[in-house]
Protein backbone atom coordinates (compact mmCIF):
# COMPACT_ATOMS: atom_id res chain seq x y z
CA UNK A 1 0.00 0.00 0.00
CA UNK A 2 1.25 3.37 -1.41
CA UNK A 3 1.02 6.41 0.44
CA UNK A 4 1.89 10.15 -0.62
CA UNK A 5 2.98 12.34 1.54
CA UNK A 6 4.53 16.11 0.99
CA UNK A 7 7.42 18.42 1.85
CA UNK A 8 6.56 21.98 1.47
CA UNK A 9 9.90 24.21 1.25
CA UNK A 10 9.66 28.07 1.81
CA UNK A 11 11.35 31.03 2.91
CA UNK A 12 11.27 32.70 6.19
CA UNK A 13 8.74 35.23 4.98
CA UNK A 14 6.23 32.23 3.87
CA UNK A 15 6.80 30.66 7.54
CA UNK A 16 6.42 33.89 9.09
CA UNK A 17 3.19 34.49 6.73
CA UNK A 18 1.61 30.89 8.26
CA UNK A 19 2.37 32.23 11.63
CA UNK A 20 0.42 34.92 11.42
CA UNK A 21 -2.62 33.90 9.25
CA UNK A 22 -3.36 30.38 11.28
CA UNK A 23 -4.60 32.00 14.56
CA UNK A 24 -6.24 34.26 12.50
CA UNK A 25 -8.01 31.93 10.13
CA UNK A 26 -8.61 29.28 13.43
CA UNK A 27 -11.17 32.18 14.26
CA UNK A 28 -12.37 32.91 10.74
CA UNK A 29 -13.76 29.16 11.08
CA UNK A 30 -15.28 29.49 14.24
CA UNK A 31 -17.31 32.61 12.61
CA UNK A 32 -15.12 35.16 14.48
CA UNK A 33 -14.50 37.41 11.60
CA UNK A 34 -13.18 40.58 13.19
CA UNK A 35 -9.58 39.38 13.03
CA UNK A 36 -9.16 39.37 9.08
CA UNK A 37 -11.58 42.39 8.47
CA UNK A 38 -9.21 44.31 10.78
CA UNK A 39 -6.08 42.77 8.67
CA UNK A 40 -8.40 44.20 5.54
CA UNK A 41 -8.87 47.03 6.51
CA UNK A 42 -5.27 47.41 7.58
CA UNK A 43 -4.22 46.94 4.34
CA UNK A 44 -6.51 48.94 2.83
CA UNK A 45 -5.97 51.90 4.97
CA UNK A 46 -9.70 51.86 5.87
CA UNK A 47 -10.67 54.37 9.20
CA UNK A 48 -10.17 51.79 12.61
CA UNK A 49 -14.66 51.24 12.89
CA UNK A 50 -14.72 50.06 9.44
CA UNK A 51 -13.87 46.60 10.28
CA UNK A 52 -16.20 46.38 13.51
CA UNK A 53 -18.97 47.70 11.90
CA UNK A 54 -18.34 45.33 8.98
CA UNK A 55 -18.95 42.41 11.20
CA UNK A 56 -21.75 43.95 13.47
CA UNK A 57 -23.77 44.30 10.05
CA UNK A 58 -22.37 40.09 9.13
CA UNK A 59 -23.62 38.85 12.42
CA UNK A 60 -26.94 40.43 12.60
CA UNK A 61 -28.10 39.16 9.43
CA UNK A 62 -28.35 35.26 11.24
CA UNK A 63 -26.56 33.62 8.12
CA UNK A 64 -23.05 32.59 8.68
CA UNK A 65 -22.00 29.91 11.54
CA UNK A 66 -18.72 28.21 12.08
CA UNK A 67 -17.49 25.64 9.92
CA UNK A 68 -16.10 23.30 12.45
CA UNK A 69 -14.51 21.10 9.78
CA UNK A 70 -12.17 23.38 8.45
CA UNK A 71 -11.32 25.28 11.68
CA UNK A 72 -9.84 21.72 13.26
CA UNK A 73 -8.30 21.62 10.38
CA UNK A 74 -6.51 24.58 11.24
CA UNK A 75 -5.75 23.64 14.81
CA UNK A 76 -3.80 20.49 13.18
CA UNK A 77 -1.54 22.71 10.54
CA UNK A 78 -0.91 24.94 13.65
CA UNK A 79 0.62 22.37 14.98
CA UNK A 80 3.02 21.26 12.72
CA UNK A 81 6.35 21.69 13.24
CA UNK A 82 8.54 23.53 11.48
CA UNK A 83 12.12 22.33 10.34
CA UNK A 84 15.36 24.33 9.38
CA UNK A 85 16.96 22.53 6.10
CA UNK A 86 20.34 23.54 4.00
CA UNK A 87 18.74 25.56 0.63
CA UNK A 88 18.46 22.87 -1.77
CA UNK A 89 20.53 24.94 -4.39
CA UNK A 90 23.35 27.72 -4.08
CA UNK A 91 21.72 31.25 -3.82
CA UNK A 92 18.39 30.89 -2.91
CA UNK A 93 16.24 31.50 0.42
CA UNK A 94 14.42 28.26 0.51
CA UNK A 95 15.26 27.29 4.08
CA UNK A 96 12.04 26.29 6.34
CA UNK A 97 10.45 23.17 5.72
CA UNK A 98 7.09 20.89 7.02
CA UNK A 99 5.04 17.95 6.11
CA UNK A 100 1.88 17.56 4.59
CA UNK A 101 -0.55 14.56 4.00
CA UNK A 102 -2.41 14.90 0.95
CA UNK A 103 -5.35 16.02 2.87
CA UNK A 104 -3.29 18.64 4.96
CA UNK A 105 -1.69 19.61 1.39
CA UNK A 106 -4.95 20.20 0.37
CA UNK A 107 -6.89 21.75 3.05
CA UNK A 108 -3.65 24.31 3.74
CA UNK A 109 -4.29 25.40 0.35
CA UNK A 110 -7.98 25.48 0.63
CA UNK A 111 -6.84 27.84 3.79
CA UNK A 112 -4.48 30.09 1.96
CA UNK A 113 -6.85 30.79 -0.93
CA UNK A 114 -10.07 32.06 1.24
CA UNK A 115 -6.93 34.03 2.88
CA UNK A 116 -6.04 35.56 -0.23
CA UNK A 117 -9.56 36.58 -1.91
CA UNK A 118 -10.55 37.97 1.32
CA UNK A 119 -7.57 40.06 1.59
CA UNK A 120 -8.07 41.17 -2.25
CA UNK A 121 -11.41 42.28 -1.20
CA UNK A 122 -13.38 39.31 -2.01
CA UNK A 123 -15.65 39.34 1.03
CA UNK A 124 -18.57 36.83 -0.94
CA UNK A 125 -16.03 33.94 0.34
CA UNK A 126 -16.86 34.51 3.40
CA UNK A 127 -20.27 33.24 3.13
CA UNK A 128 -19.06 30.38 0.90
CA UNK A 129 -16.34 29.24 3.69
CA UNK A 130 -18.70 29.54 6.79
CA UNK A 131 -21.30 27.12 7.35
CA UNK A 132 -24.88 28.95 7.45
CA UNK A 133 -27.07 29.40 10.65
CA UNK A 134 -29.34 26.32 11.16
CA UNK A 135 -29.60 25.87 14.54
CA UNK A 136 -29.46 21.85 13.43
CA UNK A 137 -32.47 22.39 11.63
CA UNK A 138 -33.07 23.29 7.87
CA UNK A 139 -32.37 26.93 6.50
CA UNK A 140 -35.18 29.47 6.56
CA UNK A 141 -36.72 30.77 3.60
CA UNK A 142 -35.47 33.80 4.64
CA UNK A 143 -32.25 32.32 5.69
CA UNK A 144 -31.35 31.58 2.01
CA UNK A 145 -32.48 34.47 0.80
CA UNK A 146 -30.25 36.54 2.91
CA UNK A 147 -27.45 34.43 2.19
CA UNK A 148 -27.90 34.52 -1.74
CA UNK A 149 -28.10 38.67 -1.62
CA UNK A 150 -24.90 38.71 0.39
CA UNK A 151 -22.85 36.40 -1.37
CA UNK A 152 -23.91 37.66 -5.24
CA UNK A 153 -24.76 41.16 -4.64
CA UNK A 154 -23.76 42.74 -1.43
CA UNK A 155 -27.16 43.11 -0.66
CA UNK A 156 -28.65 44.35 3.13
CA UNK A 157 -25.58 46.97 3.53
CA UNK A 158 -22.78 45.16 2.72
CA UNK A 159 -21.52 46.96 -0.78
CA UNK A 160 -21.42 49.88 1.56
CA UNK A 161 -19.94 48.33 4.09
CA UNK A 162 -17.24 47.47 1.95
CA UNK A 163 -16.68 50.26 0.68
CA UNK A 164 -15.71 51.86 4.06
CA UNK A 165 -13.19 48.47 4.34
CA UNK A 166 -11.22 48.61 1.15
CA UNK A 167 -11.68 52.49 0.20
CA UNK A 168 -9.56 52.07 -2.25
CA UNK A 169 -11.37 49.44 -4.17
CA UNK A 170 -14.87 50.92 -3.66
CA UNK A 171 -15.26 51.76 -7.41
CA UNK A 172 -15.35 47.86 -8.38
CA UNK A 173 -18.36 47.23 -6.77
CA UNK A 174 -19.01 44.42 -4.59
CA UNK A 175 -16.98 41.37 -5.57
CA UNK A 176 -14.74 43.71 -7.77
CA UNK A 177 -10.83 44.97 -6.45
CA UNK A 178 -7.52 44.94 -8.19
CA UNK A 179 -6.29 41.76 -10.17
CA UNK A 180 -3.91 39.74 -7.66
CA UNK A 181 -0.86 40.97 -10.34
CA UNK A 182 -1.89 45.02 -9.18
CA UNK A 183 0.75 45.96 -6.30
CA UNK A 184 -1.86 47.52 -4.41
CA UNK A 185 -2.94 44.37 -3.76
CA UNK A 186 -2.31 43.57 0.22
CA UNK A 187 1.48 41.26 -0.17
CA UNK A 188 0.17 38.82 1.88
CA UNK A 189 -2.66 38.10 -0.25
CA UNK A 190 -0.13 37.76 -3.28
CA UNK A 191 2.41 35.80 -1.16
CA UNK A 192 -0.73 33.31 0.16
CA UNK A 193 -1.28 33.08 -3.73
CA UNK A 194 1.55 31.61 -4.98
CA UNK A 195 1.87 29.21 -2.19
CA UNK A 196 -1.68 27.65 -2.91
CA UNK A 197 -0.73 27.49 -6.61
CA UNK A 198 2.59 25.51 -5.64
CA UNK A 199 0.36 23.48 -3.07
CA UNK A 200 -2.15 22.77 -5.88
CA UNK A 201 1.11 21.85 -8.17
CA UNK A 202 -0.07 24.42 -10.33
CA UNK A 203 2.33 27.22 -12.08
CA UNK A 204 1.37 31.08 -10.71
CA UNK A 205 1.48 34.32 -11.85
CA UNK A 206 4.89 35.36 -9.87
CA UNK A 207 3.36 38.35 -8.02
CA UNK A 208 5.81 39.38 -5.36
CA UNK A 209 9.73 39.76 -5.14
CA UNK A 210 9.88 36.31 -2.16
CA UNK A 211 11.60 32.96 -4.11
CA UNK A 212 8.37 30.57 -5.16
CA UNK A 213 7.86 27.86 -2.45
CA UNK A 214 8.31 24.32 -3.91
CA UNK A 215 6.79 21.25 -3.00
CA UNK A 216 7.80 17.43 -3.34
CA UNK A 217 6.29 14.35 -3.26
CA UNK A 218 7.88 11.56 -0.78
CA UNK A 219 6.54 7.76 -1.94
CA UNK A 220 7.28 5.18 1.07
CA UNK A 221 5.74 1.79 1.92
CA UNK A 222 4.20 0.35 4.63
CA UNK A 223 3.08 -2.87 5.21
CA UNK A 224 -0.72 -4.49 4.42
Amino acid sequence: MERKQYEFVMTEQHKQLLQNIMPVMEAFYGNELLPILEDVGRAYHAQPYAARDTVDLIKSLSITYENQNMKQQVQNLRAMPYQSITPWEENTSLNVMFRLTNSERKALSKVLDTYSRIMMGQLSIIFEALDIQTDGKEPTERQLQAWHDAYWEGGMGLRDAKAQLLPDTAEFGWNGGYGICNQKVALGSRLAYEMRKILDKEKPLKVTDVSLPRVEVIKYRTAL
